[in-house]
């Protein structure tokens, strides 16, 4: 959201459910001087505190609810999802018209996320080395970010449009 706000000069609004991360993004965008464009609020994705057909543009890098997601895009507006599917066979296009929207684009770069969360896991083992984290922790770290991929899970950055 912060570098929508920064780049396009647009009023923009985050939400998450964890305190913490909103404060960071509240700070973050207090440091940018982009305050005045950002909104943070705690919110779950399937209850979002926004309007009907507020958004021109919906952006996900994580979880979200398709329903939630088409009610609060405008008619024509634009959902851009980063997301790891684990189900193999889920495509783009299936996706889109299980959601009723249309795909404009799709770009699979589960190579690049695979390769990302590999360099997550070396970095867990360095700390379990270094006695930073126990053995649970790098096991969940592991499992989290590895395991999806080999079990055949794809990661897409999409661009739908709500029809």
């Amino acid at each position: 959201a912060r570098w929508m706000a920064s780049l396009f000069g647009c009023q923009v609004y985050g939400n998450d459910i964890d305190d913490e991360a909103l404060a960071v993004a509240r700070d973050l965008a207090e440091i940018e001087k982009i305050a005045d464009l950002c909104t943070f609020v705690k919110a779950p994705v399937e209850d979002l505190p926004f309007d009907d057909g507020m958004f021109d543009m919906v952006i996900t890098t994580d979880v979200f609810d398709p329903p939630e997601v088409l009610r609060v895009l405008k008619t024509g507006g634009s959902f851009v999802a980063i997301s790891l599917f684990e189900d193999p066979k889920v495509t783009p296009l299936a996706l889109a018209d299980e959601w009723g929207l249309e795909l404009e684009t799709s770009l699979d770069v589960t190579d690049l996320a695979f390769a990302f969360n590999r360099a997550k896991e070396t970095e867990a083992r360095l700390l379990h080395e270094s006695d930073m984290i126990g053995a649970r922790e790098l096991i969940e770290i592991m499992n989290e970010s590895i395991a999806p991929y080999t079990r055949g899970g794809r990661h897409y950055i999409m661009r739908l449009r709500k029809r």
